[in-house]
């Protein structure tokens, strides 16, 4: 949690180090180089190394490594194509330019009425992750940033495991976080638009007001990906938004 004027100092964080400071890192890069080689169609052991400027001993190693991982796949004449766990990253990240497009609309309206940091959240294996954060405008905020993790024993984790809302005081009873799930047109969970506030600000009425408020931003955007979950709690409970 921290005040306006401290924003760009905890969103920011430190800078992240380069290649030059870690040298193992550079066989990373290479490795992503070959990968990178490869998508823009150079296929051969000596296109790949006239490209990424390896010498051919390295890229063989390299590729050797990549083809055991899945993201080569060797070819005739001793090249390579793209892997299946390469296919998989791209179509992840294009499902998840999907979500966070459609959804962008939905947090900065929610930040915009309430003030409060609003995050989409989504299940990354045993941990949660924020796709994407729009900070709160109130003189004291909390600081989400675009890849934080949380766990799942969270009001995050509770509405990614099936809670329609979830409310809780957390980090030590200092922000309060309300989340609810975002459901697909499966009316499967797909993620979870969660809301971050100093708990001192979320006491008795207003906390109330907003766990609504992102119960009804979640309905929404559930509604954009072409659910009718909403829809369907209306009819099981008429009364609710009286």
């Amino acid at each position: 949690m921290t005040a306006a004027g401290d924003r760009s100092r905890r969103t920011r964080g430190e800078r992240p180090k380069t290649a030059e400071t870690h040298p193992a890192s550079k066989t990373l890069q290479r490795g992503l180089d070959l990968i990178e080689a490869v998508a823009r169609g150079d296929a051969l052991p000596a296109e790949l190394s006239a490209t990424t400027g390896l010498t051919y001993s390295t890229t063989h190693r390299l590729a050797g490594v990549l083809v055991e991982r899945g993201y080569l796949v060797p070819i005739r004449r001793g090249g390579y194509r793209l892997g299946p766990a390469a296919v998989q990253i791209g179509f992840e990240a294009q499902r998840q330019l999907d979500l966070i497009q459609i959804a962008r609309p939905h947090l900065e309206a929610l930040a915009a009425s309430t003030g409060d940091t609003v995050s989409l959240v989504a299940p990354r294996g045993d941990i949660a992750q924020h796709l994407d954060v729009v900070l709160g405008r109130r003189r004291t905020i909390v600081a989400r940033r675009i890849g934080e993790r949380q766990p799942f024993e969270s009001a995050i984790g509770r509405a990614l495991l099936g809670a329609d809302i979830a409310a809780d005081c957390e980090e030590g009873g200092q922000i309060y976080c309300a989340a609810a799930s975002v459901r697909g047109a499966g009316r499967e969970i797909v993620a979870v638009l969660a809301l971050s506030s100093p708990a001192r600000e979320a006491d008795g009425g207003r906390g109330e007001a907003l766990e609504r408020a992102v119960r009804d931003a979640a309905d929404a955007l559930s509604r954009d990906l072409g659910s009718t979950v909403r829809d369907e709690r209306l009819q099981d409970h008429p009364f609710q938004e009286l």
